[in-house]
């Protein structure tokens, strides 16, 4: 073994970000959720955002429960955004920023998502978990190094994102030759996980289900979009 090979590899680009004025913004693919110590010594979440090949890391103290609750509810995947909307005064002196996140279902960056997916599932980690943080599941995501794609963003919605069909397709348009892909397994079987069919139903009708349930027919376009509104599905 060449041991020394390990000084070749490639570093990981990582900046971090503070919002020092009003309207201060940043956004990109959220990838990660970690645990630090800020420093003067408070506990904060980091969130990890990946934008144009750099990871770029934000700190948010644990006691600003008004943004911590929502960074929570994410999913790995999901394009989302910060702004530093206002300063508001506070006893001790130091104004309170408040920071709100942008974000929505509908806005994932679809390539990432499933490379990581098919990365993550490789190693036996259910979808429900490979989308959630491993500090909030308490399973790590497995560590092996993913090349993520480039991400261009715009202040609208970024091209990767592809936005949820409005009409439900008929059940009678799913067609009757099942195409084989590892990811359409996995949201067959989620779909069975979460009680919408039955275990050993057939696949055809499998996808007759999902297609009924999420309003999306089932191709590669898709997928992302699938996986996320069947995990949000409560199993009864």
């Amino acid at each position: 073994m060449n041991y020394d090979s390990i000084f070749d590899q490639p570093e990981e680009k990582i900046e971090w970000f503070s919002f020092k004025n009003v309207n201060d913004r940043v956004s990109g693919t959220y990838i990660d959720l970690e645990e630090d110590i800020d420093g003067f010594k408070n506990p904060q979440l980091v969130v990890s955002l990946l934008r144009d090949g750099i990871k770029i890391k934000i700190g948010f103290r644990k006691t600003h429960t008004w943004i911590i609750d929502q960074i929570t509810k994410l999913r790995l995947g999901q394009v989302v955004g910060f702004v530093f909307k206002e300063a508001l005064p506070n006893t001790k002196g130091n104004p309170t920023k408040v920071i709100v996140l942008k974000q929505s279902p509908n806005l994932i960056d679809t390539e990432w998502t499933q490379n990581w997916l098919r990365h993550q599932q490789a190693g036996g980690i259910p979808v429900d978990v490979a989308l959630r943080p491993s500090i909030l599941t308490g399973i790590s995501a497995l560590a092996a190094r993913i090349e993520y794609p480039t991400l261009p963003f715009e202040t609208t919605a970024p091209a990767v994102a592809t936005p949820v069909q409005p009409s439900v397709p008929e059940v009678a348009s799913v067609s009757s030759q099942v195409v084989p892909n590892p990811v359409f397994d996995t949201i067959r079987n989620l779909a069975t996980s979460k009680g919408l069919v039955a275990a050993g139903t057939p696949a055809e009708a499998i996808d007759a289900v999902i297609m009924a349930t999420t309003g999306l027919e089932i191709n590669e376009a898709n997928t992302t979009q699938i996986i996320v509104a069947l995990s949000s599905i409560q199993v009864k």
